[in-house]
């Protein structure tokens, strides 16, 4: 299957040119700008929304359904992405405006463009060209397009209220396919072939505040106790007090995929056999902040807040630490080390937080499925499983699915800046997506 990339990506730029804000307080978002989208949708993919039932769940989101006509006995297939967007923040940091979606030096330029309108139009190109060659998928299929991904779910998660949704109505999903890995060269790992990276699963999220309070004061008298002098000594101890690397099942998974592919010997022959003598791969991970993330529970100083102006002694202070969750440690656990770290005199309180994800496997008829998808794009590419840093709408399907899995269909280096200044997207790339779920629902669905 061939798409237009040029007629795509204005598919894509016009999905852009709504500014899908999403914000803690949900009072505080435009929801008509969704709502504008959803037209949009309706007019850019008209045979979509002429076959498939389309309903609108909690605020905004979207919950699509194309019915199968009974003839293969597979739970359904769900395609999720999210509509919303991170703030463009300050337009001077921009080279295009970020909501004009401008096509320009080979590329789409604007907020959301990576992150994740594309998996959207990705979806809805490759179910658009499905109905248009008379295609009829034999078990049913779900397109399920959240609001508030951005923000974690508040104002309940939209992901969630879809999930609920589903369940109400009997439905057991077959494999859920979200937002996550890529495919092509990883440099980073010195493998020169393609690798496409399934994510099964995704970290456990925390944000730790540590509060200290006195009675402040003016700046001219001190006196002899400084909260923020302690708070900083706190914020030292807490950097020295990384968790320990440990590799985990589905690291040694990952790693004996792709092991034999890396161009480095000696770290390969380490990571291979890690299971039985962890102490020689270590070298290899400690000097490598990529590697480093996966093998152990993150944790990372953000943010500091102190007195307003420079002349007045704080009557509190505030340092967040924000972590991710490796497998097999808890939010629990987390705040018990963090209170031991602390001491009496300091509070400490989770802002947020939610586990680690369950773990999807990968000797199912689903996960086959997909790699035999990506094989139709790549036939040599190395399938890889791993796991996340990053939080995604997935996590919120496994109630009623086991096969939750993380692989965006793009090729690596499609687009970048997500969630910073002059995102963009690569024309080039553009149908590399449509073009795997177009293999992807043929092969599970037909």
């Amino acid at each position: 299957m061939k798409f237009n990339e040029e007629l795509i990506l204005q598919h894509l730029a016009g999905m852009v040119r709504f500014p899908t804000v999403s914000d803690n307080d949900p009072e505080k978002m435009d929801f008509q700008t969704f709502l504008d989208l959803h037209a949009y949708l309706e007019r850019t993919y008209p045979l979509v929304h002429a076959t498939l039932e389309k309903k609108v769940i909690g605020r905004a989101a979207l919950l699509y359904k194309w019915k199968g006509i009974g003839a293969k006995a597979r739970n359904p297939l769900l395609l999720a992405a999210h509509q919303d967007v991170v703030p463009a923040g300050d337009p001077a940091g921009w080279t295009y405006p970020p909501f004009e979606g401008v096509i320009s030096d080979g590329a789409l330029w604007g907020r959301g463009s990576c992150d994740c309108k594309s998996q959207i139009m990705a979806h809805m190109e490759a179910i658009e060209a499905l109905i248009g060659e008379g295609f009829t998928p034999e078990c049913d299929l779900y397109l399920a397009y959240g609001y508030n991904e951005e923000v974690g779910g508040s104002d309940a998660n939209s992901a969630a209220l879809m999930c609920g949704y589903l369940q109400e109505q009997g439905v057991r999903l077959g494999c859920v396919i979200d937002e996550g890995g890529g495919i092509g060269p990883d440099k980073d790992e010195g493998i020169d072939r393609d690798v496409a990276y399934i994510n099964t699963a995704e970290k456990g999220y925390v944000d730790v505040a540590f509060i200290i309070r006195d009675k402040g004061g003016h700046s001219a008298r001190p006196g002899k106790r400084s909260i923020v002098a302690e708070l900083g000594g706190l914020a030292v101890k807490l950097h020295a007090a990384q968790y320990p690397f440990r590799p985990t099942a589905t690291l040694i998974k990952e790693y004996e995929a792709k092991a034999p592919f890396m161009k480095d010997r000696a770290a390969a022959e380490a990571f291979l056999h890690m299971k039985d003598d962890f102490e020689a791969a270590i070298p290899f991970i400690e000097d490598d902040p990529g590697r480093a993330a996966k093998f152990h529970t993150t944790q990372a100083l953000t943010m500091l807040q102190a007195s307003e102006r420079g002349n007045i002694l704080p009557t509190s202070v505030r340092l967040n630490m924000n972590c991710r969750l490796q497998e097999g440690d808890t939010v629990a656990s987390l705040l018990e080390k963090c209170r031991a770290i602390a001491g009496e005199n300091v509070e400490v309180e989770i802002v947020q937080g939610r586990e680690h994800s369950e773990i999807s496997r990968t000797d199912t008829d689903a996960f086959a499925c997909l790699s035999e998808a990506i094989h139709k794009i790549s036939p040599d590419a190395v399938i890889v499983p791993a796991i996340t840093g990053g939080g995604t709408d997935a996590r919120n399907y496994y109630p009623i699915c086991d096969s939750v899995y993380r692989f965006g269909g793009f090729k690596a280096g499609s687009g970048d800046n997500e969630h910073g200044f002059n995102e963009f997207f690569k024309q080039e790339n553009c149908s590399q997506a449509p073009v795997f779920f177009y293999e992807m629902i043929k092969g599970y669905c037909g």
